[in-house]
């Protein structure tokens, strides 16, 4: 323990030399099968109608369209799964023991129940788990539904999500990311600077049904190298939203200031789909939802409505002033991770002149863990106008390939190409990224990357070639 207290205060000497996103769609493949990386192993299912179990992006997020603050399972995850060591200096806490050594899977009679929070869950002994103790073929009742509630709350011990989600009424978080490398070839620069700094603050006036959620972005360019840079160049508003959700079929309401669910949303906003989208980490709207996510399939329909303030000049509008509405269908399985969504985004948007322009998309997505393997596949499809009578519209396909190669450190290559080059013009673009994502401690990530673009452009008869190497670090709890 001596040398993993050690390794804790380098990685944490680390990032105070790199003083330090947002949501990772592929983290869901990845814990599919693992039914203790979201609560305590041994649960049983609710009936369909009361079913909160979900592998859709409320798993981890208070907001249920994915992305900015995690609720009690998202932490649950990231503090005892989301890890490649353990330390005491830092208090991590370690993985739950398989559901055969919890003390309330073994009642002394048949008829038995224990009380919810009546016992605590027992730890594993091992550093990194072994991970084929906890999925559907060693746990044979992860799919039954138990016979009431009592029986459900029967298997619930105190540290459960379950019962810190029903009992807090306030939650927060943070999100910090740091960047620094080097831009090479037909553009040149040097990258060194706080990249973005989110906070987030859950109320819930009234326990599990009603949740009062804001969040603030402070973002900056990685051209800024001064670290105040990072809390002083850019504040706006992420996110404020009024959400109901727990409902019955695990339905949900939101109104307000928030980014809809967009296809397989990553967060590197420079990536060559959030480019020619221009759905980035900025991406906010004005809108009514209405989903549900009973275990497997999901559906989210969202009625988006213009802001005030100048629609262009963001220091008095912030938000895409679009208007129009947006929806998402997909499902989400424990059978190798599966998953697949398809999003249909129909909008106006007003330019400077208060002449509307429309945008439409439709994004397919997909993805699957196998093994030690994580791929997620995209497809997407644009039609926006810039101008009066005047579309660009394209597609831009992306993969997305992850290998575990020890406990939670992993390969990374990724390759998207498009039809357009960057700016939706005629010719085409591509960029490949090669790297290594490590979670050390909980709440920790930290990412090399190696990336390539080119692109072409039609009109000037150019081509443009250049190279990013890069360190991110991240922080967030």
């Amino acid at each position: 323990m001596r040398k993993i207290g050690l390794l804790g205060v380098l990685v944490f000497a680390f990032f105070q030399l790199l003083p330090v996103s947002f949501a990772e769609p592929w983290l869901a493949n990845r814990y599919s099968q693992n039914c203790a990386a979201c609560h305590a192993p041994g649960r049983l299912n609710q009936p369909p109608k009361g079913r909160r179990c979900t592998l859709s992006c409320q798993g981890c997020h208070v907001n249920p369209q994915g992305g900015g603050l995690r609720n009690h399972y998202g932490k649950w995850n990231s503090e005892r799964w989301l890890k490649s060591f353990n330390s005491k200096l830092f208090q991590t806490k370690w993985a739950p023991a398989p559901h055969d050594k919890q003390p309330y899977m073994k009642p002394k009679n048949k008829n038995e129940l224990f009380k919810p929070g009546e016992t605590k869950t027992v730890i594993s002994k091992a550093p990194y788990p072994n991970e084929d103790l906890y999925d559907n073929h060693y746990y044979k009742d992860w799919h039954k539904d138990s016979k009431n509630l009592s029986e459900f709350k029967s298997r619930i011990p105190i540290e459960d999500p379950y019962l810190t989600e029903r009992t807090q009424k306030i939650t927060g978080g943070a999100d910090l990311r740091y960047l620094y490398g080097q831009l090479s070839g037909d553009r040149e620069g040097d990258l060194n600077g706080l990249m973005a700094v989110d906070l987030g603050l859950r109320y819930r006036p009234v326990p599990e049904k009603v949740s009062v959620v804001f969040e603030t972005r402070y973002s900056n360019s990685p051209f800024n190298t001064e670290l105040t840079d990072g809390v002083t160049a850019d504040a706006r508003v992420r996110s404020a939203y009024v959400l109901v959700d727990d409902l019955s079929y695990n339905s949900f309401f939101q109104y307000g200031l928030y980014r809809p669910m967009f296809g397989n949303y990553t967060p590197d906003h420079t990536s060559l789909s959030q480019t020619l989208t221009d759905m980035d980490q900025n991406a906010v709207v004005r809108a009514w939802s209405f989903g549900l996510a009973p275990n497997v399939p999901y559906g989210i329909f969202s009625l988006i409505q213009p802001t005030t303030g100048s629609p262009t000049d963001l220091s008095t509008n912030p938000f895409l002033n679009d208007e129009g509405y947006a929806i998402n269908l997909g499902a989400r399985a424990v059978t190798l991770g599966l998953s697949a969504n398809l999003t249909y985004w129909q909008t106006e948007r007003p330019d400077a002149d208060g002449a509307k322009r429309s945008r439409s998309y439709v994004v397919a997505s997909g993805g699957m863990h196998w093994r030690r393997l994580v791929l997620n596949g995209e497809l997407a499809n644009f039609d926006i106008e810039e101008l009066s009578g005047a579309n660009n519209s394209g597609s831009v396909v992306t993969f997305d390939g992850k290998y575990r190669i020890w406990r939670e450190v992993y390969g990374v290559f990724n390759y998207a190409f498009s039809n357009t080059n960057r700016t939706r013009g005629e010719g085409q673009s591509n960029e490949t990224l090669l790297g290594v994502k490590a979670f050390l401690l909980p709440g920790s990530e930290v990412d090399l990357q190696y990336i390539l673009r080119d692109e072409t452009n039609d009109e000037s008869d150019t081509e443009t070639s250049y190279n990013t190497i890069q360190v991110q670090a991240h922080l967030y709890f």
